[in-house]
């Protein structure tokens, strides 16, 4: 070998040996731990949108930043549980849009927390209603001198564009099933329905109940003082405090100056980002034996799960299809628990979701565990499992149906726009939103509908062991809360994940006190592979009225939970 050979050779080696060791440093550095002190607290912020799951896009990630994920609080606060490190958690609550359902779950969790002896405590310098709910479960409640609490009761408000419609020469044709299914009162009312008010009555007295219940339990009240302290509305944090709703007036740097341990010179503290990357076997949660949590959240549709820059997250049906076929073939997986977050959607994509879970619960234990809402097609995807698990919270239900297109020929005529046909077939241009359905459409469209309606409502029957007409008579779009669901047969148990965890277990002859590691399905996305999906910033709008209905949609602040056939995609 030649002497600038050996030289040539001798650099590649170094500059070899040199990569690795960078390749490793960096490595090191992603990977390690964050250091977490003694006497520290966890800082958790409760504030903006709380999803079920963080998003695996990556580009749905940055859509929909800042986000907080109920999977990542719970668990950081199992981690905190056990973690020596951490004397207690502090809530920092802010204005949110977690449902009833989420709430419950964190209540339950950091109730849990609690039971070993350490504390919960709440700092917010605003409250209202159901963050007030939420802060009740803590030990103290703290709000800074200017602080606020709104304490009004609930609502339910819902809009109606029928009149916005009718000013822009815009049609509905719409067929459902039946009168509960009010989603569609959003286009063809003004005001409520019978039905949809009766049905918003029960759903409301149901929660009004469990608030008025629960803050007066957490705090030492009767129930008849905390309905009279409604009548005030608006507390000051000293009024607040007085009334025994709150428990110091104080500023957030006096808090940490109470909390601050003995001897330490400053307050140790730790945020929820920094402490989600602690490894749960790092804090002693080495669970060896493995239960899968597939997450089921989105509107439901054909195809693969994504991300709909006018819409929000979507559940595609071939991706979870895929997902419990993934984790019914896994060996190492004792149990399935499919946690479901989602209003429904697409009436055949979900049933191939709850074909493949029925297929599944053959093979190994499934449980599912229901969140905020697992409603219409939500419940269509759950029903087929051995055991259903809800919070007292959740919106299931919803069983029914509705197709609609809109005819917008008097909106394109105000615009000067006009549009001609050459057809084959006497129904080629059923699709077209230049048209009403013919009165021969309309009915074939109804006659499928209740053929698809009663189909479902016959399998409900038989995987529930109910009557056919006691199914038929708990739904026609009926939504209810998960208490009322298991008073009327629809779920098995009251309870949130951790409850389908130990249901689990027990159904995989895993011992109680065995720990497991929970496997989350799907696994997230890196950039480059969200940006080379097909699903990349997709929009289902092949037709104008899907479009407009997704733009009025988002004016509407309280529909109820829907149902959709295959002819149109159309969503909350």
């Amino acid at each position: 070998m030649k002497p600038w050979q050996k030289i040539l050779l001798v650099v590649v080696v170094i500059g070899i040996i040199s990569l690795i060791a960078f390749v490793a440093v960096v490595y090191n550095l992603i990977t390690a731990e964050p250091t977490i002190h003694k006497h520290s607290y966890l800082i958790m912020e409760v504030s903006g949108p709380v999803l079920e799951y963080p998003p695996v896009d990556f580009v749905a990630q940055l859509a929909v930043k800042p986000v907080k994920s109920l999977t990542q609080m719970l668990e950081n606060i199992q981690k905190a549980r056990v973690d020596k490190r951490i004397d207690g958690i502090i809530l920092k609550i802010f204005v949110s849009d977690a449902n009833w359902g989420k709430l419950q779950e964190l209540r339950a969790a950091l109730s849990r927390f609690k039971a070993t002896g350490k504390k919960v405590f709440v700092y917010s310098e605003y409250l209202a209603n159901s963050h007030y709910y939420l802060a009740t479960v803590a030990d103290s409640i703290f709000m800074p001198p200017c602080g606020m609490l709104l304490f009004s009761g609930l609502a339910s408000e819902q809009v109606f564009v029928k009149n916005t419609l009718k000013k822009l020469g815009i049609k509905e044709n719409i067929i459902k099933i039946e009168k509960y299914k009010t989603a569609t009162e959003f286009f063809q009312n003004d005001r409520m329905s019978p039905e949809n008010r009766r049905m918003t009555e029960w759903l409301l007295d149901d929660q009004f109940n469990d608030f008025i219940t629960t803050i007066a339990n957490d705090r030492n009240l009767k129930p008849k003082a905390v309905k009279s302290l409604l009548n005030r509305l608006l507390f000051n944090a000293k009024d607040a405090q007085q009334a025994g709703l709150i428990d110091r007036v104080l500023y957030w740097d006096e808090l940490e100056e109470k909390l601050k341990a003995r001897g330490e010179r400053r307050f140790r503290s730790v945020n929820s980002s920094t402490y989600a990357q602690i490894r749960p076997e790092s804090v002693g949660l080495r669970g060896k034996v493995k239960i899968a949590v597939i997450h089921a959240q989105g509107a439901i549709n054909w195809g693969e799960n994504g991300f709909d820059p006018l819409f929000g997250l979507r559940m595609g049906s071939a991706t979870m299809v895929r997902l419990i076929k993934s984790a019914q073939k896994a060996k190492g997986i004792k149990a399935i628990i499919f946690r479901i977050d989602s209003p429904g959607g697409n009436g055949i994509a979900s049933d191939a979701i709850s074909h493949q879970i029925e297929i599944a619960a053959k093979k190994k234990p499934v449980i599912v565990s229901m969140c905020d809402v697992a409603a219409s097609g939500g419940y269509m995807i759950a029903y087929r499992a051995p055991v259903l698990v809800a919070n007292p919270g959740t919106y299931t239900g919803s069983i029914g149906l509705f197709s609609m297109k809109f005819n917008l020929k008097g909106f394109y005529d105000k615009l000067g726009i006009t549009k001609d046909f050459v057809t084959r077939g006497k129904h080629a241009t059923f699709y077209s939103d230049y048209r009403d359905f013919t009165p021969a459409e309309k009915q074939i469209l109804i006659r499928n509908s209740w053929d698809f309606y009663n189909t479902w409502i016959e399998n409900i029957a038989k995987f529930r062991h109910l009557r056919v007409g006691q199914v038929d008579s708990l739904a026609r779009g009926r939504v209810w809360t998960g208490r009322q669901a298991k008073q009327n047969g629809l779920i098995d148990v009251l309870g949130d994940l951790e409850t389908a965890i130990e249901i689990a277990k027990k159904k995989a002859g895993i011992s109680k006190e065995v720990p497991v590691k929970l496997v989350h399905y799907p696994r997230r996305k890196g950039f480059l592979e969200s940006l080379l999906s097909k699903n990349f910033l997709t929009i289902s709008s092949r037709h104008p009225e899907v479009l407009l209905y997704r733009l009025l949609g988002r004016l509407e602040t309280t529909m109820q939970q829907c149902q959709w056939l295959p002819w149109m995609w159309i969503s909350k």
